[in-house]
């Protein structure tokens, strides 16, 4: 019995040394900074990166408070004043001046901001998702498929872009979203690349 105990005591001082040492790692790796921290820490040093976060965010304020920045002026984006037309900028309160019809430019440009923001989102993950597709599946299968996608990817990329355009154009109805599918069209070629 003396003995039994003596074991047990010994295989718990075992145990409580092992969990020790895992309390240890998880502290250690609790203070082990991760991926996406180390990444943001780097990029706060780099000042170039930080002033063109600045003026991406001034921008998406800009653009997405469109409604607001026409509250402010006190002028619609799509009412024109004939009265007003090509004023220079700072003239009878038109910060950026008004256009041949008459229109402020300030609140056109916030408003053909939120709609550029649109397309280029849209057409960013439209291609992404395109390209990262055919890269995965070639990536993942290889061989007979990898080849043939690869190719695929090659005859599309020659085809000059304008001829692309042209054809895109015609099979899309003119508009924001057919203008962001039509982009991606022409840019996810080179995504599947690289995945």
């Amino acid at each position: 019995m003396a003995q039994q105990s003596e074991t047990s005591s010994a295989s718990l001082s075992t145990i409580e040394s092992e969990d020790r040492g895992k309390s240890l790692d998880r502290n250690q790796l609790r203070s082990t900074p991760g991926f996406y921290r180390r990444a943001w820490r780097r990029f706060r040093q780099d000042k170039v990166a930080m002033a063109a976060l600045g003026l991406a965010v001034v921008i998406l304020i800009f653009s997405f408070g469109a409604p607001v920045v026409s509250w402010l002026t006190g002028y619609s984006f799509a009412r024109g004043d004939l009265t007003k037309v090509l004023l220079a900028p700072g003239e009878q309160g038109h910060l950026l001046g008004t256009d041949a019809n008459g229109r402020d430019i300030l609140t056109r440009l916030a408003y053909g901001g939120r709609v550029s923001m649109m397309i280029s989102v849209l057409a960013v993950f439209s291609a992404l998702t395109i390209g990262g597709t055919v890269g995965s599946v070639a990536g993942y299968y290889g061989g007979f498929i990898d080849s043939f996608l690869m190719r695929l990817v090659d005859v599309i990329i020659s085809i000059p872009g304008i001829t692309v355009l042209l054809l895109l154009s015609v099979w899309f109805r003119p508009g924001p979203v057919g203008l962001a599918f039509v982009i991606a069209a022409l840019s996810w070629t080179g995504i599947a690349r690289l995945v």
